[in-house]
């Protein structure tokens, strides 16, 4: 995902976008650097231990653990009491 960002901003500096082509109505740059973000979310998401958890989490946005805080309701609060 890096390498995508890379080029993209790389591009971006040198002002060699619209340089090396057009196709789609994009530069070729931007598209290149789109499909190499692309696949390194794709190989994130696939060395994950549960795949299937990404496919929740993205369906039900407020079930997940990121938006509980990452506690389960048997965690202890840690306050006080």
């Amino acid at each position: 995902m890096g390498g995508g960002g890379g080029i993209f901003l790389l591009a971006r500096l040198l002002g060699i976008e619209h340089r090396l082509g057009i196709w789609l109505g994009l530069p070729v740059v931007d598209l290149v650097s789109f499909v190499v973000i692309g696949l390194g979310g794709l190989v994130l998401i696939w060395t994950l231990g549960r795949r299937l958890r990404v496919l929740l989490a993205v369906m039900k946005p407020r079930a997940g653990a990121a938006a509980t805080g990452g506690r389960s309701s048997s965690a202890p609060s840690g306050r006080a009491g």
